[in-house]
């Protein structure tokens, strides 16, 4: 029997960076969904029930920190992990981020080795 990939969700509008991101989280064994705005990303976790998010914060009409609410709110896809994912980065948002349930807080520019590391440990069951 095949083992299933891990299959990560990138709720994210820069098309190049979900373009860059998912080529090379594939090329690393993932497979890799993207969506470019909240609603979208919101119905595809709903439907497809992705291992991970990752997500971004800094998005027009609803921003990553109001998706990551609703994601929670949800029990549908509150088990899911999340790692927000921002080129702003400082205290307040991450440790806003955390305390509303993000497993996670990567700041880009990332190295890939950096986020597949952060990808597993998220993914690993707490004791």
């Amino acid at each position: 029997m095949t083992k299933r990939k891990t299959h990560i969700l990138i709720i994210d509008n820069e098309k190049e960076f979900s373009f860059f991101t998912s080529a090379n989280l594939e090329a690393a064994g993932y497979r890799v969904t993207t969506a470019r705005d909240g609603y979208n990303g919101l119905h595809i976790a709903a439907k497809n029930h992705p291992d991970l998010i990752l997500l971004d914060i800094l998005m027009p009409a609803m921003n990553g920190f109001q998706i990551l609410e609703k994601l929670k709110g949800d029990p549908a896809t509150r088990p899911i992990p999340v790692i927000m994912i921002s080129a702003i980065h400082d205290e307040e948002r991450i440790k806003k981020a955390r305390e509303m349930g993000a497993a996670d807080f990567v700041c880009k520019p990332f190295l890939t080795t950096s986020l597949i590391e952060a990808i597993e440990a998220a993914r690993k069951p707490f004791p």
